[in-house]
């Protein structure tokens, strides 16, 4: 079966793999198809350094087998690859969401919701490093925010990364771009990561810190302070006049039955 992509690879193909293509991604690299009963999927092309004599390569096979048999909430389904006249293509589970530049560039979003977004980033890399598989693609596009917050990462990269440091510097990366697109160097958040930058802090340490920060309370301004002192002074003086003027007149009305006696 043979694409538009074959002649033109610029053009969207209306058919690849057996998949109705809705639109491209990245022209010639990725589109978003549909499959039997509507099934949304996501065709990302396989790079030809992926491939022996036109087959996948069997260590980058391997890969994608352990890949696609992962037991991870926060990583997209990988449901196979597919062989087309243009090419051999991964099929991944689309992910209804903002990717994380879009999620970050919405100026609605605040300081604590880029924490959120980094704590949960670093949470779905930590686990997939603990069921032994290095990421090797953490771009914006790459990391998916679905509507109810919940992060989850697609595209993992079929070349054999092994190195968990390759993703631990791109974790790192993410959300110093993000802040620094903002304008928010100098807040809180901008400081600790510019902290783990300098000291070379750990991705599993950067995530503590993180979760530290969230969990502790903004404290009272100075004037909240204040207007707190000034009530509370308010309400003493307020119950020991209540107090003074009840004694007064229990003790006007024992004066009275004494001098009716």
């Amino acid at each position: 079966m043979h694409s538009t992509a074959d002649t033109n690879p610029s053009a969207t193909p209306p058919e690849l793999c057996g998949y109705h293509v809705e639109r491209a991604l990245t022209p010639g690299l990725s589109y978003l198809a549909a499959g039997p009963g509507g099934r949304k999927v996501v065709l990302k092309r396989v790079d030809d350094d992926c491939l022996l004599r036109k087959a996948l390569h069997p260590s980058i096979k391997e890969r994608l087998s352990r890949v696609r048999e992962l037991a991870h909430g926060g990583v997209a389904n990988l449901h196979g690859v597919e062989r087309d006249a243009d090419g051999a293509w991964l099929v991944w589970e689309y992910v209804e969401g903002q990717t994380f530049d879009e999620y970050v560039a919405d100026p609605q979003r605040t300081p604590r919701d880029l924490m959120i977004l980094a704590r949960e980033l670093i949470l779905s890399v930590d686990s997939l490093h603990l069921q032994g598989i290095v990421h090797g693609a953490l771009i914006g596009g790459n990391v998916i925010i679905a509507p109810d917050g919940a992060v989850r990462l697609t595209h993992i990269s079929p070349l054999l990364y092994t190195d968990m440091e390759v993703d631990a510097d791109c974790v790192l990366a993410l959300p110093e771009q993000a802040v620094e697109r903002r304008g928010e160097q100098g807040s809180p958040f901008g400081q600790v990561l510019a902290e783990a930058r300098r000291e070379q802090m750990s991705m599993r340490a950067l995530g503590t810190k993180v979760a530290a920060m969230l969990e502790v309370r903004a404290e009272p301004t100075e004037p909240e302070i204040r207007n707190e002192e000034r009530h509370i002074r308010r309400r003493t003086l307020l119950a020991a006049a209540i107090v003074a003027l009840v004694g007064f007149l229990i003790g006007y009305a024992i004066w009275r039955m004494t001098q009716a006696n």
